[in-house]
Protein backbone atom coordinates (compact mmCIF):
# COMPACT_ATOMS: atom_id res chain seq x y z
CA UNK A 1 0.00 0.00 0.00
CA UNK A 2 2.82 2.39 0.89
CA UNK A 3 4.65 1.68 -2.39
CA UNK A 4 1.46 2.26 -4.38
CA UNK A 5 0.65 5.52 -2.58
CA UNK A 6 4.16 6.95 -2.99
CA UNK A 7 4.29 5.94 -6.68
CA UNK A 8 0.84 7.41 -7.30
CA UNK A 9 1.76 10.78 -5.77
CA UNK A 10 5.07 11.03 -7.63
CA UNK A 11 3.62 10.02 -11.00
CA UNK A 12 0.60 12.32 -10.62
CA UNK A 13 2.80 15.31 -9.78
CA UNK A 14 4.91 14.62 -12.85
CA UNK A 15 1.78 14.38 -15.02
CA UNK A 16 0.51 17.67 -13.59
CA UNK A 17 3.69 19.47 -14.71
CA UNK A 18 3.23 18.09 -18.21
CA UNK A 19 -0.37 19.32 -18.25
CA UNK A 20 0.80 22.80 -17.20
CA UNK A 21 3.18 22.85 -20.17
CA UNK A 22 0.29 21.87 -22.45
CA UNK A 23 -1.79 24.80 -21.19
CA UNK A 24 1.14 27.18 -21.68
CA UNK A 25 1.51 25.96 -25.26
CA UNK A 26 -2.25 26.40 -25.85
CA UNK A 27 -2.05 30.00 -24.63
CA UNK A 28 0.97 30.80 -26.83
CA UNK A 29 -0.63 29.17 -29.88
CA UNK A 30 -3.89 31.06 -29.36
CA UNK A 31 -1.98 34.33 -29.02
CA UNK A 32 -0.08 33.75 -32.28
CA UNK A 33 -3.29 32.79 -34.07
CA UNK A 34 -5.24 35.90 -32.99
CA UNK A 35 -2.20 38.12 -33.65
CA UNK A 36 -1.89 36.87 -37.23
CA UNK A 37 -5.62 37.25 -37.91
CA UNK A 38 -5.86 40.74 -36.39
CA UNK A 39 -2.88 41.89 -38.46
CA UNK A 40 -3.89 40.12 -41.66
CA UNK A 41 -3.48 43.28 -43.74
CA UNK A 42 0.11 43.72 -42.57
CA UNK A 43 0.77 40.07 -43.42
CA UNK A 44 -0.54 40.67 -46.94
CA UNK A 45 1.33 43.97 -47.34
CA UNK A 46 4.62 42.14 -46.85
CA UNK A 47 3.56 38.94 -48.65
CA UNK A 48 4.42 37.05 -45.47
CA UNK A 49 1.66 34.43 -45.59
CA UNK A 50 4.17 31.59 -45.80
CA UNK A 51 6.19 32.98 -42.89
CA UNK A 52 3.07 33.32 -40.70
CA UNK A 53 1.93 29.83 -41.68
CA UNK A 54 5.30 28.35 -40.74
CA UNK A 55 5.44 30.42 -37.55
CA UNK A 56 1.99 29.25 -36.50
CA UNK A 57 2.85 25.69 -37.55
CA UNK A 58 5.82 25.63 -35.15
CA UNK A 59 3.60 26.55 -32.22
CA UNK A 60 0.97 23.99 -33.27
CA UNK A 61 3.65 21.29 -33.51
CA UNK A 62 4.96 22.23 -30.07
CA UNK A 63 1.44 22.05 -28.65
CA UNK A 64 0.85 18.71 -30.35
CA UNK A 65 4.12 17.29 -29.01
CA UNK A 66 3.43 18.45 -25.46
CA UNK A 67 -0.14 17.14 -25.58
CA UNK A 68 1.04 13.80 -26.97
CA UNK A 69 3.75 13.56 -24.28
CA UNK A 70 1.19 14.25 -21.55
CA UNK A 71 -1.24 11.64 -22.94
CA UNK A 72 1.48 9.01 -23.31
CA UNK A 73 2.71 9.69 -19.79
CA UNK A 74 -0.88 9.38 -18.55
CA UNK A 75 -1.15 5.93 -20.15
CA UNK A 76 2.22 4.91 -18.70
CA UNK A 77 1.12 6.16 -15.31
CA UNK A 78 -2.11 4.15 -15.43
CA UNK A 79 -0.20 1.05 -16.56
CA UNK A 80 2.43 1.50 -13.82
CA UNK A 81 -0.14 1.98 -11.09
CA UNK A 82 -2.16 -1.01 -12.26
CA UNK A 83 1.02 -3.08 -12.54
CA UNK A 84 1.99 -2.34 -8.93
CA UNK A 85 -1.41 -3.56 -7.75
CA UNK A 86 -1.28 -6.63 -10.01
CA UNK A 87 2.29 -7.57 -8.97
CA UNK A 88 1.60 -7.34 -5.25
CA UNK A 89 -1.75 -9.10 -5.69
CA UNK A 90 -0.03 -11.93 -7.57
CA UNK A 91 2.67 -12.26 -4.90
CA UNK A 92 0.10 -12.34 -2.10
CA UNK A 93 -2.02 -14.86 -4.04
CA UNK A 94 0.96 -17.16 -4.64
CA UNK A 95 1.92 -17.05 -0.96
CA UNK A 96 -1.67 -17.87 0.00
CA UNK A 97 -1.77 -20.71 -2.51
CA UNK A 98 1.50 -22.08 -1.16
CA UNK A 99 0.14 -21.96 2.37
CA UNK A 100 -3.08 -23.73 1.30
CA UNK A 101 -1.29 -26.60 -0.44
CA UNK A 102 1.54 -27.07 2.03
CA UNK A 103 -0.56 -28.95 4.55
CA UNK A 104 -1.09 -26.05 6.95
CA UNK A 105 -4.40 -25.08 8.48
CA UNK A 106 -4.85 -22.61 5.61
CA UNK A 107 -7.62 -24.29 3.55
CA UNK A 108 -8.83 -23.72 0.00
CA UNK A 109 -11.80 -21.79 1.40
CA UNK A 110 -9.43 -19.56 3.30
CA UNK A 111 -7.53 -18.98 0.05
CA UNK A 112 -10.71 -17.88 -1.78
CA UNK A 113 -11.71 -15.64 1.12
CA UNK A 114 -8.22 -14.12 1.25
CA UNK A 115 -8.11 -13.29 -2.47
CA UNK A 116 -11.63 -11.82 -2.31
CA UNK A 117 -10.63 -9.52 0.53
CA UNK A 118 -7.43 -8.59 -1.31
CA UNK A 119 -9.31 -7.51 -4.43
CA UNK A 120 -11.79 -5.52 -2.34
CA UNK A 121 -8.86 -3.86 -0.56
CA UNK A 122 -6.91 -2.87 -3.69
CA UNK A 123 -9.83 -1.60 -5.79
CA UNK A 124 -10.56 1.37 -3.48
CA UNK A 125 -6.87 2.26 -3.55
CA UNK A 126 -6.89 2.18 -7.34
CA UNK A 127 -10.00 4.36 -7.44
CA UNK A 128 -8.40 6.68 -4.90
CA UNK A 129 -5.32 6.95 -7.12
CA UNK A 130 -7.51 7.76 -10.12
CA UNK A 131 -9.37 10.40 -8.11
CA UNK A 132 -6.06 11.93 -7.00
CA UNK A 133 -4.86 12.19 -10.62
CA UNK A 134 -8.08 13.85 -11.73
CA UNK A 135 -7.92 16.20 -8.75
CA UNK A 136 -4.37 17.27 -9.67
CA UNK A 137 -5.47 17.77 -13.28
CA UNK A 138 -8.39 19.91 -12.11
CA UNK A 139 -6.00 21.96 -9.98
CA UNK A 140 -4.05 22.93 -13.11
CA UNK A 141 -7.25 24.18 -14.78
CA UNK A 142 -8.30 25.95 -11.58
CA UNK A 143 -4.91 27.63 -11.34
CA UNK A 144 -5.37 29.06 -14.82
CA UNK A 145 -8.90 30.16 -13.96
CA UNK A 146 -7.77 31.92 -10.78
CA UNK A 147 -4.94 33.63 -12.66
CA UNK A 148 -7.59 34.99 -15.01
CA UNK A 149 -9.81 36.07 -12.10
CA UNK A 150 -6.83 37.73 -10.42
CA UNK A 151 -6.31 40.00 -13.43
CA UNK A 152 -6.67 43.59 -12.37
CA UNK A 153 -10.07 44.97 -13.30
CA UNK A 154 -11.38 48.51 -13.27
CA UNK A 155 -12.99 49.10 -9.93
CA UNK A 156 -14.13 52.39 -8.45
CA UNK A 157 -13.66 53.36 -4.82
CA UNK A 158 -16.63 52.76 -2.57
CA UNK A 159 -17.09 56.50 -2.08
CA UNK A 160 -16.76 57.32 -5.82
CA UNK A 161 -19.24 59.93 -7.02
CA UNK A 162 -20.60 61.19 -10.31
CA UNK A 163 -18.95 64.04 -12.16
CA UNK A 164 -20.96 67.29 -11.77
CA UNK A 165 -23.11 68.18 -14.77
CA UNK A 166 -21.72 71.72 -15.03
CA UNK A 167 -18.36 72.28 -16.73
CA UNK A 168 -15.40 72.73 -14.41
CA UNK A 169 -11.66 73.24 -14.66
CA UNK A 170 -9.27 70.31 -15.17
CA UNK A 171 -6.05 70.45 -13.18
CA UNK A 172 -2.91 68.33 -13.42
CA UNK A 173 -0.95 68.60 -10.17
CA UNK A 174 2.69 67.53 -10.64
CA UNK A 175 1.65 64.32 -12.37
CA UNK A 176 4.26 61.58 -12.77
CA UNK A 177 3.72 58.47 -14.84
CA UNK A 178 5.81 55.80 -16.53
CA UNK A 179 5.19 52.43 -18.17
CA UNK A 180 8.18 50.98 -16.35
CA UNK A 181 10.72 51.90 -13.72
CA UNK A 182 13.25 52.88 -16.39
CA UNK A 183 10.86 54.76 -18.68
CA UNK A 184 9.33 57.90 -17.18
CA UNK A 185 6.78 59.36 -19.61
CA UNK A 186 5.48 62.34 -17.62
CA UNK A 187 7.66 64.15 -15.09
CA UNK A 188 5.76 66.50 -12.75
CA UNK A 189 3.37 67.80 -15.40
CA UNK A 190 1.51 70.77 -13.95
CA UNK A 191 -1.21 72.73 -15.79
CA UNK A 192 -4.88 73.78 -15.62
CA UNK A 193 -7.61 73.91 -18.27
CA UNK A 194 -10.24 76.42 -17.22
CA UNK A 195 -13.94 75.74 -17.79
CA UNK A 196 -14.91 76.54 -21.39
CA UNK A 197 -11.27 76.95 -22.44
CA UNK A 198 -9.60 75.31 -25.43
CA UNK A 199 -6.09 74.10 -24.63
CA UNK A 200 -3.65 72.39 -26.98
CA UNK A 201 -0.76 70.03 -26.29
CA UNK A 202 2.06 69.93 -28.83
CA UNK A 203 5.47 68.37 -28.88
CA UNK A 204 7.56 65.71 -30.55
CA UNK A 205 6.51 62.06 -30.68
CA UNK A 206 7.05 60.28 -27.38
CA UNK A 207 6.80 63.44 -25.30
CA UNK A 208 3.71 62.11 -23.45
CA UNK A 209 0.82 63.92 -25.17
CA UNK A 210 -1.45 60.91 -25.71
CA UNK A 211 -0.58 59.56 -22.26
CA UNK A 212 -2.17 62.66 -20.74
CA UNK A 213 -5.60 61.92 -22.17
CA UNK A 214 -5.35 58.24 -21.22
CA UNK A 215 -4.63 59.29 -17.64
CA UNK A 216 -7.47 61.78 -17.76
CA UNK A 217 -9.91 58.99 -18.70
CA UNK A 218 -8.34 56.60 -16.15
CA UNK A 219 -7.16 54.02 -18.63
CA UNK A 220 -4.03 54.26 -16.48
CA UNK A 221 -3.67 55.58 -12.96
CA UNK A 222 -1.38 58.44 -11.97
CA UNK A 223 1.68 57.19 -10.08
CA UNK A 224 2.49 60.48 -8.36
CA UNK A 225 0.58 63.74 -8.14
CA UNK A 226 -3.11 64.04 -8.98
CA UNK A 227 -5.65 65.02 -11.63
CA UNK A 228 -8.66 67.02 -10.48
CA UNK A 229 -11.93 67.96 -12.15
CA UNK A 230 -14.23 70.36 -10.33
CA UNK A 231 -11.79 70.15 -7.45
CA UNK A 232 -12.36 66.38 -7.17
CA UNK A 233 -9.54 63.89 -7.54
CA UNK A 234 -10.55 61.71 -10.49
CA UNK A 235 -9.89 58.65 -8.33
CA UNK A 236 -13.00 59.74 -6.43
CA UNK A 237 -15.08 59.98 -9.62
CA UNK A 238 -16.68 56.85 -11.08
CA UNK A 239 -15.19 55.84 -14.40
CA UNK A 240 -18.60 55.53 -16.05
CA UNK A 241 -19.59 59.06 -15.08
CA UNK A 242 -16.15 60.42 -16.02
CA UNK A 243 -16.09 58.91 -19.50
CA UNK A 244 -19.76 59.72 -20.11
CA UNK A 245 -18.95 63.43 -20.10
CA UNK A 246 -15.95 63.22 -22.47
CA UNK A 247 -16.14 63.12 -26.24
CA UNK A 248 -13.05 61.57 -27.84
CA UNK A 249 -11.71 61.59 -31.37
CA UNK A 250 -8.51 59.56 -31.47
CA UNK A 251 -5.99 58.93 -34.23
CA UNK A 252 -6.44 55.19 -33.57
CA UNK A 253 -10.04 54.71 -34.70
CA UNK A 254 -11.94 51.58 -33.73
CA UNK A 255 -15.17 50.78 -35.54
CA UNK A 256 -17.63 47.95 -35.05
CA UNK A 257 -18.30 45.44 -37.80
CA UNK A 258 -21.73 46.90 -38.40
CA UNK A 259 -23.39 49.74 -40.33
CA UNK A 260 -22.19 53.33 -40.56
CA UNK A 261 -25.31 54.41 -38.69
CA UNK A 262 -24.63 52.01 -35.83
CA UNK A 263 -21.08 53.33 -35.46
CA UNK A 264 -22.20 56.97 -35.46
CA UNK A 265 -25.17 56.27 -33.19
CA UNK A 266 -22.80 54.73 -30.66
CA UNK A 267 -22.23 58.28 -29.44
CA UNK A 268 -25.86 58.33 -28.31
CA UNK A 269 -27.74 55.04 -28.69
CA UNK A 270 -31.11 56.75 -28.26
CA UNK A 271 -30.48 59.54 -30.78
CA UNK A 272 -33.04 60.10 -33.54
CA UNK A 273 -32.28 59.60 -37.21
CA UNK A 274 -32.37 63.35 -37.70
CA UNK A 275 -29.73 63.87 -34.98
CA UNK A 276 -27.52 61.20 -36.54
CA UNK A 277 -27.72 62.95 -39.91
CA UNK A 278 -26.99 66.35 -38.38
CA UNK A 279 -23.86 64.95 -36.72
CA UNK A 280 -22.84 63.38 -40.03
CA UNK A 281 -23.24 66.70 -41.83
CA UNK A 282 -21.13 68.44 -39.18
CA UNK A 283 -18.45 65.82 -39.75
CA UNK A 284 -18.69 66.25 -43.54
CA UNK A 285 -19.55 62.61 -44.17
CA UNK A 286 -23.31 62.79 -44.88
CA UNK A 287 -22.87 63.17 -48.65
CA UNK A 288 -20.48 60.22 -48.74
CA UNK A 289 -22.97 58.04 -46.84
CA UNK A 290 -26.00 58.79 -49.03
CA UNK A 291 -23.91 58.18 -52.15
CA UNK A 292 -24.08 54.45 -51.30
CA UNK A 293 -27.11 52.41 -52.28
CA UNK A 294 -27.59 51.27 -48.68
CA UNK A 295 -27.00 54.76 -47.27
CA UNK A 296 -26.66 54.73 -43.51
CA UNK A 297 -27.06 50.93 -43.54
CA UNK A 298 -23.79 50.49 -45.43
CA UNK A 299 -21.59 47.90 -43.72
CA UNK A 300 -18.12 49.15 -42.71
CA UNK A 301 -16.52 45.71 -42.32
CA UNK A 302 -14.26 44.46 -39.56
CA UNK A 303 -12.43 47.41 -37.97
CA UNK A 304 -13.90 49.62 -40.71
CA UNK A 305 -11.87 47.92 -43.44
CA UNK A 306 -14.31 49.08 -46.16
CA UNK A 307 -13.67 52.74 -45.32
CA UNK A 308 -10.61 54.84 -46.00
CA UNK A 309 -8.62 56.38 -43.17
CA UNK A 310 -10.27 59.76 -43.68
CA UNK A 311 -13.77 58.26 -43.81
CA UNK A 312 -13.19 56.36 -40.58
CA UNK A 313 -11.95 59.54 -38.95
CA UNK A 314 -15.06 61.43 -40.02
CA UNK A 315 -17.30 58.66 -38.64
CA UNK A 316 -15.41 58.99 -35.35
CA UNK A 317 -15.89 62.77 -35.37
CA UNK A 318 -19.62 62.39 -36.07
CA UNK A 319 -19.87 59.95 -33.19
CA UNK A 320 -18.22 62.44 -30.84
CA UNK A 321 -20.45 65.30 -32.05
CA UNK A 322 -23.58 63.20 -31.52
CA UNK A 323 -22.55 62.48 -27.93
CA UNK A 324 -22.72 66.22 -27.11
CA UNK A 325 -20.17 65.93 -24.29
CA UNK A 326 -19.16 68.61 -21.82
CA UNK A 327 -15.47 67.96 -22.42
CA UNK A 328 -13.77 67.33 -25.76
CA UNK A 329 -10.53 65.39 -26.33
CA UNK A 330 -9.08 65.54 -29.83
CA UNK A 331 -6.01 63.39 -30.43
CA UNK A 332 -4.82 64.12 -33.98
CA UNK A 333 -8.51 64.26 -34.90
CA UNK A 334 -7.93 65.31 -38.55
CA UNK A 335 -4.60 63.65 -39.28
CA UNK A 336 -6.02 61.35 -41.98
CA UNK A 337 -7.92 64.07 -43.88
CA UNK A 338 -7.01 66.04 -46.97
CA UNK A 339 -6.52 69.80 -46.57
CA UNK A 340 -9.90 70.83 -47.98
CA UNK A 341 -11.91 68.37 -45.86
CA UNK A 342 -9.76 69.13 -42.83
CA UNK A 343 -10.57 72.83 -43.04
CA UNK A 344 -14.31 72.16 -43.31
CA UNK A 345 -14.28 69.79 -40.34
CA UNK A 346 -11.87 71.94 -38.34
CA UNK A 347 -14.33 74.83 -38.51
CA UNK A 348 -17.08 72.54 -37.15
CA UNK A 349 -14.80 71.20 -34.42
CA UNK A 350 -13.80 74.73 -33.44
CA UNK A 351 -17.48 75.66 -33.20
CA UNK A 352 -18.10 72.53 -31.09
CA UNK A 353 -15.22 73.41 -28.77
CA UNK A 354 -16.41 76.97 -28.22
CA UNK A 355 -19.04 75.98 -25.69
CA UNK A 356 -17.03 73.18 -24.13
CA UNK A 357 -13.83 72.56 -22.21
CA UNK A 358 -11.45 71.14 -24.81
CA UNK A 359 -8.04 69.50 -24.97
CA UNK A 360 -6.43 69.18 -28.39
CA UNK A 361 -3.38 67.00 -29.05
CA UNK A 362 -1.70 67.69 -32.36
CA UNK A 363 1.47 67.42 -34.43
CA UNK A 364 0.27 69.83 -37.11
CA UNK A 365 0.54 73.21 -35.45
CA UNK A 366 -1.87 74.86 -37.90
CA UNK A 367 -4.75 72.99 -36.20
CA UNK A 368 -4.08 74.56 -32.78
CA UNK A 369 -3.34 78.22 -33.60
CA UNK A 370 -6.85 79.17 -32.42
CA UNK A 371 -6.37 77.59 -28.96
CA UNK A 372 -6.64 79.84 -25.90
CA UNK A 373 -3.42 78.36 -24.58
CA UNK A 374 -0.82 75.96 -25.95
CA UNK A 375 1.42 73.80 -23.79
CA UNK A 376 4.65 72.50 -25.30
CA UNK A 377 5.74 69.10 -24.03
CA UNK A 378 9.30 67.88 -24.33
CA UNK A 379 10.67 64.74 -22.66
CA UNK A 380 7.68 64.51 -20.34
CA UNK A 381 7.86 68.13 -19.13
CA UNK A 382 5.99 71.30 -20.06
CA UNK A 383 8.70 73.61 -21.30
CA UNK A 384 6.60 76.46 -22.72
CA UNK A 385 3.03 77.77 -22.52
CA UNK A 386 1.02 80.61 -24.01
CA UNK A 387 -1.11 81.35 -27.06
CA UNK A 388 0.18 80.99 -30.61
CA UNK A 389 1.38 84.59 -30.88
CA UNK A 390 3.08 84.61 -27.46
CA UNK A 391 4.93 81.38 -28.15
CA UNK A 392 6.23 82.63 -31.47
CA UNK A 393 7.51 85.77 -29.77
CA UNK A 394 9.44 83.61 -27.26
CA UNK A 395 11.43 82.10 -30.15
CA UNK A 396 11.89 78.89 -28.21
CA UNK A 397 10.87 75.27 -28.82
CA UNK A 398 7.44 76.15 -30.28
CA UNK A 399 9.01 78.73 -32.60
CA UNK A 400 11.46 76.13 -33.91
CA UNK A 401 8.59 73.64 -34.42
CA UNK A 402 6.61 76.28 -36.32
CA UNK A 403 9.53 77.14 -38.56
CA UNK A 404 10.17 73.46 -39.26
CA UNK A 405 6.48 72.95 -39.96
CA UNK A 406 6.42 75.80 -42.48
CA UNK A 407 9.45 74.37 -44.27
Amino acid sequence: MVVYTVANVWLSNRHTKLREKVLEAEKETGSIQSDSINNHQTVKYFAAEKHESERYGKYVDELKNRDFAADVYGLKMTFSQRSIIDVFTSIATLLAAYAAFSGNDFTAGDFILFTTYLVQLYNPFYNLGYAYREFKKALVDMKQMFEFLDEEVEQDDEDAQDLPENQCSITFNKVKFGYGEEKLILDEVDFTINAGETVALVGPSGSGKSTIYRLLLRFFEVQEGSIEICGLNIRKISRKSLRKHFGIVSQDIELFNDTIEYNIRYGDIEASQEQVEEASKAAAIHDFIISHSDGYNTQVGQKGIKLSGGEKQRVSIARAILKKPQYILLDEATSALDNQTEKAIQDNLNELCKSRTSLIIAHRLTTVTHADRIFVLEKGKIVESGNHKELLEMKGVYYDMWEQHNK
